[in-house]
Order: C-alpha cells, then structure tokens, then sequence
C-alpha cells in the first residue's frame, strides 16, 4: 500500500487488505512522508504480525519509485499495489491468486472495477473505458495472450485504469525491470505492457476493486497536460522497438495520439 497523505481513505483501504479471505499475504505499507494524519491511521495497524511499515523521510516525488521498493520489499510470488484511497471487496485477492494459478503464463490477472467519489458513492464502473473498444469483451471473464493484448488494445487506451485492480507475479515485474522511475503519470500503463509483452492476461469481470475518483488524485489533476501525451508517445515508440507493429496496430497507435495531442491543443 503506497500512500502519500491519504489519511481519510487510509482506514477503509487497510481493512479491506486485512479482511481478504485469501489469509497468506503481508501487507507492506509504504508511506511517503506524508503531511496529514496518515502516520497516526497506520499506528492503528502496526502492532498486526502481517503488517510491515516504511516510512520514507522525504518525499520520493513519483509513485513509481514507491512500486519498486515496495516490489524489492515483497517476499511473495504474487504482487498487489493497492493504492491507499481505493479500497477491496474481501474476496478480491482470493479470486485474482486463483487466476493466476489456474493459468500459469499469465503475467497479471485482473478484475473489473467500481467508479467511487470520496463518499463511497458508485458512479460507474470500468466498461468507461472499454466500451468504445469493444462493448461486450469486458463483460466476461477471459484469458488471453498478453502480446495480442498490447497490440489491439492497450497501445489505444489504458484499458487496466488502476493498479488496485491488479494482481501480478513478482519474478515477471522483476524480469521486466519494474515500473519506470522516469514516468511520472503514465507508469502503469507502462508496466503493464511490459509484462504482457512476456506473458498473458487473466480477467475476471466481477467488480472486486473500488477505485476511488476525487479532485486531489493524480489522474485527476493532469488528465490532458503535455506531459502525458510525452509519455504516451514514449509508450508508442517502446512497444514498437520491442515488437514489430503490423498496419493494424499502427492505425491504433496514430490514432491514440492524435486525439491526446487534439485534447492538449
């Protein structure tokens, strides 16, 4: 759990951790100097033998950063960053470790996910971002080769919008070298290409994550800046580099970056 001043989110997300059904995990909880009340909200946790804390003393000033170390910390096969805002139904990591392990080439499993303001409230779901790429694949679970993955989808949109929804195998993030320090909004996106470039994809389209959409996150704040098409394009030209592009995967690719570059100007 990486957190950086979330203190109003951080009990509900520590919990849902806590109280998964699957009993085998740590829980790693990274904060990064925060300036709210966090350090206090993580006292109440401390004393738990599943829990291990990290407090940095100065701010890395990228989540990216906190990933890796996170990841270096982890002493598990399987991986969850579970942002410190969102929060979990309890079966979340029980279904997502079953993915894994009934399909051991998949790279990373993950779920569908419930839309929440700071209240709690649904406002909608992940087929937001899907549904213009196609309707009706996201409304069922599927497996599906990560290469094929990358090249008709995730090369236009993210279509894995958050890290809380995902659950991934140590030795393949650490095989890819991790999340990309450089990146500042688009890691994610990043990372989750490079893992699916060696390995396949398992989803499960029950929504087991509620990822929480508020005015202070970073999505939020820096949506459509230059900075983000920057990385989108840097997105673009890794894939090609790492995997020849044929016409169709192009047509995406330009097609991505012409609507972010339009959005921006």
């Amino acid at each position: 759990v990486p957190n950086y001043n979330h203190a109003r989110f951080l009990d509900r997300r520590l919990r849902s951790v806590l109280d998964q059904t699957y009993a085998d995990f740590e829980l790693i909880i990274l904060d990064d100097a925060s300036t709210d009340d966090s350090r206090a909200v993580i006292g109440r946790f401390a004393a738990d033998p599943r829990v291990r804390v990290q407090f940095n003393d100065r701010n890395s000033g990228n989540p990216f950063v906190q990933w890796n170390r996170g990841v270096r910390l982890a002493r598990g096969g399987y991986v969850w960053i579970a942002e410190s805002d969102d929060y979990a139904d309890p079966r979340f990591l029980e279904r997502l470790t079953g993915a894994l392990a009934a399909h051991p080439r998949a790279g990373l499993a993950y779920c569908q996910s419930w839309f929440v303001d700071e209240n709690d409230r649904v406002i909608g779901n992940g087929t937001e971002w899907t549904d213009p790429l196609d309707p009706q694949r996201w409304q069922r679970d599927f497996v599906a080769p990560g290469r094929a993955e990358v090249l008709t989808y995730l090369l236009d949109s993210n279509t894995i919008p958050n890290a809380s929804a995902v659950v991934f195998r140590r030795e393949v993030y650490e095989r890819v070298h991790g999340a990309d320090e450089q990146m500042r909004l688009s890691g994610d996106w990043l990372t989750w290409i490079r893992i699916l470039l060696t390995s396949d994809l398992a989803f499960v389209a029950e929504p087991l994550n509620y990822f929480r959409r508020h005015p202070s996150t970073m999505r939020q704040q820096h949506s459509l800046t230059t900075r983000r098409v920057r990385e989108q394009l840097r997105i673009v030209r890794e894939v090609r580099s790492a995997a020849a592009l044929p016409p169709a995967a192009w047509a995406i690719a330009r097609r991505s970056l012409g609507e972010s570059l339009s959005a921006v100007l």
